[in-house]
Protein backbone atom coordinates (compact mmCIF):
# COMPACT_ATOMS: atom_id res chain seq x y z
CA UNK A 1 0.00 0.00 0.00
CA UNK A 2 2.66 2.36 0.92
CA UNK A 3 4.77 1.61 -2.43
CA UNK A 4 1.74 2.62 -4.19
CA UNK A 5 0.77 5.61 -3.00
CA UNK A 6 4.35 6.96 -3.28
CA UNK A 7 4.08 5.83 -6.87
CA UNK A 8 0.66 7.61 -7.15
CA UNK A 9 2.12 10.75 -5.35
CA UNK A 10 4.89 10.54 -8.36
CA UNK A 11 2.46 9.76 -10.92
CA UNK A 12 0.38 12.58 -10.15
CA UNK A 13 3.55 14.81 -9.84
CA UNK A 14 4.62 13.62 -13.77
CA UNK A 15 1.34 14.28 -15.05
CA UNK A 16 0.42 17.56 -14.28
CA UNK A 17 3.79 18.66 -14.67
CA UNK A 18 3.07 19.06 -18.51
CA UNK A 19 0.33 21.78 -17.16
CA UNK A 20 1.95 24.93 -16.67
CA UNK A 21 5.36 26.96 -15.65
CA UNK A 22 6.27 26.36 -12.08
CA UNK A 23 6.79 28.73 -9.33
CA UNK A 24 8.76 28.14 -6.18
CA UNK A 25 8.18 28.88 -2.30
CA UNK A 26 9.47 28.52 1.00
CA UNK A 27 7.75 27.84 3.58
CA UNK A 28 8.36 27.52 8.04
CA UNK A 29 5.50 26.07 10.32
CA UNK A 30 5.35 24.27 13.74
CA UNK A 31 2.76 21.67 15.18
CA UNK A 32 2.52 18.20 15.97
CA UNK A 33 5.02 17.22 13.61
CA UNK A 34 7.44 19.68 15.55
CA UNK A 35 9.22 22.47 14.12
CA UNK A 36 9.32 22.13 10.25
CA UNK A 37 10.38 23.60 7.02
CA UNK A 38 9.39 23.41 3.45
CA UNK A 39 9.82 23.82 -0.45
CA UNK A 40 7.03 24.12 -2.45
CA UNK A 41 6.93 23.54 -6.26
CA UNK A 42 4.39 24.63 -8.18
CA UNK A 43 3.59 22.48 -11.22
CA UNK A 44 0.31 23.97 -12.48
CA UNK A 45 -2.95 26.45 -11.25
CA UNK A 46 -4.08 23.24 -9.54
CA UNK A 47 -0.52 21.51 -8.25
CA UNK A 48 1.79 21.49 -5.76
CA UNK A 49 5.19 19.70 -5.32
CA UNK A 50 5.87 19.74 -1.45
CA UNK A 51 9.37 18.70 0.44
CA UNK A 52 9.24 19.14 4.09
CA UNK A 53 11.25 18.36 7.04
CA UNK A 54 10.41 18.23 10.83
CA UNK A 55 12.26 18.25 14.12
CA UNK A 56 11.78 18.48 17.60
CA UNK A 57 13.20 17.26 21.07
CA UNK A 58 11.56 16.87 24.18
CA UNK A 59 12.38 15.30 27.80
CA UNK A 60 9.41 14.74 30.27
CA UNK A 61 9.04 12.70 33.31
CA UNK A 62 6.28 10.15 33.18
CA UNK A 63 4.61 6.75 34.50
CA UNK A 64 2.99 3.86 32.69
CA UNK A 65 1.84 1.10 34.86
CA UNK A 66 3.28 2.28 37.83
CA UNK A 67 6.96 2.67 36.80
CA UNK A 68 8.07 6.04 36.22
CA UNK A 69 10.78 6.92 33.05
CA UNK A 70 12.38 9.67 32.26
CA UNK A 71 11.43 9.87 28.39
CA UNK A 72 13.75 11.62 25.66
CA UNK A 73 11.12 12.63 22.50
CA UNK A 74 13.06 12.94 19.19
CA UNK A 75 10.94 14.10 16.53
CA UNK A 76 12.51 13.42 13.12
CA UNK A 77 10.25 13.37 9.91
CA UNK A 78 10.75 14.46 6.34
CA UNK A 79 8.04 14.33 3.52
CA UNK A 80 7.03 14.76 -0.21
CA UNK A 81 3.56 15.76 -0.98
CA UNK A 82 1.13 16.32 -3.58
CA UNK A 83 -1.49 19.13 -3.03
CA UNK A 84 -4.21 19.44 -5.03
CA UNK A 85 -6.14 22.72 -5.19
CA UNK A 86 -9.90 21.91 -6.36
CA UNK A 87 -10.77 26.18 -6.89
CA UNK A 88 -6.68 27.10 -7.55
CA UNK A 89 -6.68 28.82 -4.54
CA UNK A 90 -5.55 28.61 -1.42
CA UNK A 91 -7.25 25.22 -0.16
CA UNK A 92 -5.89 21.94 -0.89
CA UNK A 93 -6.33 18.46 -0.30
CA UNK A 94 -2.52 16.65 0.60
CA UNK A 95 -1.39 12.92 -0.02
CA UNK A 96 2.04 12.30 0.77
CA UNK A 97 4.52 10.00 2.36
CA UNK A 98 6.57 10.94 5.58
CA UNK A 99 9.72 8.89 6.30
CA UNK A 100 9.01 8.97 10.03
CA UNK A 101 12.36 9.13 12.55
CA UNK A 102 10.53 9.84 15.64
CA UNK A 103 11.53 8.28 18.93
CA UNK A 104 11.35 8.09 22.54
CA UNK A 105 13.92 6.42 24.54
CA UNK A 106 12.50 5.78 28.00
CA UNK A 107 14.64 4.98 31.66
CA UNK A 108 13.18 4.33 34.58
CA UNK A 109 13.75 6.56 37.58
CA UNK A 110 14.97 4.59 40.91
CA UNK A 111 12.22 2.65 42.86
CA UNK A 112 12.24 0.17 45.22
CA UNK A 113 9.89 -2.18 43.79
CA UNK A 114 8.76 -2.24 40.25
CA UNK A 115 5.69 -4.02 39.35
CA UNK A 116 6.33 -5.84 35.69
CA UNK A 117 3.60 -8.18 33.99
CA UNK A 118 1.71 -8.22 37.40
CA UNK A 119 4.19 -9.03 39.10
CA UNK A 120 6.30 -7.41 41.64
CA UNK A 121 9.71 -7.15 41.64
CA UNK A 122 12.96 -5.52 43.66
CA UNK A 123 14.40 -3.00 41.94
CA UNK A 124 17.83 -3.57 42.76
CA UNK A 125 17.19 -7.48 41.09
CA UNK A 126 15.67 -5.67 38.05
CA UNK A 127 18.47 -2.83 37.43
CA UNK A 128 16.93 -0.67 35.15
CA UNK A 129 14.29 -0.76 32.34
CA UNK A 130 14.87 0.78 29.07
CA UNK A 131 12.42 1.18 26.69
CA UNK A 132 12.50 2.52 22.97
CA UNK A 133 9.28 3.65 21.07
CA UNK A 134 9.56 4.00 16.59
CA UNK A 135 6.81 4.50 14.54
CA UNK A 136 7.75 3.65 11.00
CA UNK A 137 7.25 5.51 7.60
CA UNK A 138 3.72 6.06 6.59
CA UNK A 139 0.97 7.63 4.40
CA UNK A 140 0.20 11.18 4.95
CA UNK A 141 -3.84 12.44 4.39
CA UNK A 142 -5.23 15.53 4.80
CA UNK A 143 -6.22 19.38 3.77
CA UNK A 144 -5.06 22.52 4.32
CA UNK A 145 -4.66 26.51 3.54
CA UNK A 146 -1.70 27.68 1.68
CA UNK A 147 -0.30 27.83 -1.80
CA UNK A 148 3.21 28.87 -1.80
CA UNK A 149 3.85 27.12 -5.92
CA UNK A 150 1.16 29.66 -7.22
CA UNK A 151 1.00 33.20 -5.14
CA UNK A 152 3.89 35.92 -5.32
CA UNK A 153 4.93 37.04 -2.13
CA UNK A 154 3.72 36.11 2.36
CA UNK A 155 1.36 34.03 2.92
CA UNK A 156 -0.56 31.83 5.49
CA UNK A 157 -0.22 27.89 6.05
CA UNK A 158 -2.50 25.73 8.00
CA UNK A 159 -2.87 21.96 7.68
CA UNK A 160 -5.02 19.21 9.38
CA UNK A 161 -4.15 15.43 8.66
CA UNK A 162 -3.64 12.28 9.28
CA UNK A 163 -0.62 9.96 9.58
CA UNK A 164 -0.66 6.16 9.16
CA UNK A 165 1.95 4.92 11.60
CA UNK A 166 3.30 2.11 12.99
CA UNK A 167 4.39 2.75 16.99
CA UNK A 168 6.65 -0.38 17.94
CA UNK A 169 8.10 -0.80 21.82
CA UNK A 170 10.75 -2.66 22.97
CA UNK A 171 11.71 -3.23 26.43
CA UNK A 172 14.58 -4.08 28.15
CA UNK A 173 16.11 -4.49 31.88
CA UNK A 174 19.91 -4.34 32.47
CA UNK A 175 22.00 -4.07 35.48
CA UNK A 176 20.33 -6.47 38.04
CA UNK A 177 20.20 -10.34 38.66
CA UNK A 178 17.09 -11.37 36.38
CA UNK A 179 18.15 -10.55 33.28
CA UNK A 180 18.62 -14.24 32.59
CA UNK A 181 15.69 -15.47 34.30
CA UNK A 182 13.10 -17.03 31.85
CA UNK A 183 10.06 -15.99 34.57
CA UNK A 184 11.01 -12.46 35.04
CA UNK A 185 11.66 -12.34 30.85
CA UNK A 186 8.25 -13.81 30.32
CA UNK A 187 7.00 -11.26 32.97
CA UNK A 188 8.67 -8.59 30.77
CA UNK A 189 7.33 -9.29 27.24
CA UNK A 190 3.96 -9.45 28.81
CA UNK A 191 4.73 -5.99 30.07
CA UNK A 192 5.92 -5.08 26.73
CA UNK A 193 2.85 -6.50 25.10
CA UNK A 194 0.56 -4.89 27.44
CA UNK A 195 1.73 -1.21 26.88
CA UNK A 196 2.26 -2.04 22.81
CA UNK A 197 -1.67 -2.29 23.15
CA UNK A 198 -2.12 0.67 24.39
CA UNK A 199 1.06 2.20 21.54
CA UNK A 200 -1.77 1.03 18.99
CA UNK A 201 -4.23 3.51 19.68
CA UNK A 202 -1.86 5.83 18.10
CA UNK A 203 -1.44 4.01 14.14
CA UNK A 204 -3.68 7.10 13.19
CA UNK A 205 -1.49 10.45 13.88
CA UNK A 206 -2.89 13.75 14.24
CA UNK A 207 -1.30 16.40 12.28
CA UNK A 208 -1.96 20.07 12.59
CA UNK A 209 0.97 22.58 11.72
CA UNK A 210 0.39 26.07 11.35
CA UNK A 211 2.76 28.69 9.25
CA UNK A 212 3.85 31.36 7.05
CA UNK A 213 4.93 31.14 3.44
CA UNK A 214 6.78 33.11 0.50
CA UNK A 215 6.97 32.69 -3.09
CA UNK A 216 9.41 33.59 -5.40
Amino acid sequence: MRQLTVAAVAGLMLGASSMAVAEMGVGVKAGTLGFGAELTYGISESFNARLGLNSYSFSDTDSYDDIEYDMDLDWQSSGLFLDWHPFQGTFRLTLGYLLNSNEIAMVSTPSSTYDIGGVSYDAADVGKLNGAVDFGDGIFYGLGWGNAGNAKGLGFIFELGVLQQSPDLALKASGGTLSDDPTFQENLRREERDAQDDLDDFDQYPVVSLGISYSF
